[in-house]
């Protein structure tokens, strides 16, 4: 969800991928289907979102939450967590040579934190190209 509040903080999401990436937040004992926050970033695109949506909804329902991976509508029965928007700063969709799905993230340093709150975005120019990307998720074979 992209938030309007120019000093929330951010977290970027890219999608290097040529499928569909969605994002869909699914908390416990939630009937079968049913989604709360949905994100869908484009083939090749990426997008900043608030970095705690998904904790302060899991906060505010009471319940474990999870944030489901689609690719083309496909559930990949993989998952990230509220926490994993928080430490990292960026977070990066891909796959490898083999095929296999990468989601992999940079952590976020005391001086990310600056550049994570919109406003100051310009100033620290928000660019974490170079940086150690650490994998999160490794799904094996690429979806047809």
């Amino acid at each position: 969800m992209v938030n309007a509040n120019p000093i929330c903080r951010e977290v970027k999401v890219i999608n290097d991928t040529k499928h569909v990436v969605e994002m869909k937040e699914s908390r416990q004992a939630s009937p079968s289907g049913f989604y709360h926050t949905q994100i869908q970033i484009g083939p090749s695109c990426n997008k900043h979102i608030s970095a705690t949506i998904f904790d302060e909804n899991a906060k505010m329902s009471l319940r474990p939450t999870v944030i489901k991976i689609y690719l083309n509508g496909v559930y990949i029965n993989q998952a990230l967590t509220p926490q994993d928007f928080i430490n990292f700063v960026q977070i990066s969709f891909r796959f490898d040579e083999s095929g296999n799905l990468l989601v992999t993230g940079v952590k976020a340093t005391l001086y990310d934190q600056l550049s994570r709150i919109r406003i100051f975005r310009l100033l620290t120019g928000g660019d974490y190209s170079g940086r150690e990307e650490e994998i999160i998720i490794f799904h094996e074979h690429e979806p047809s």
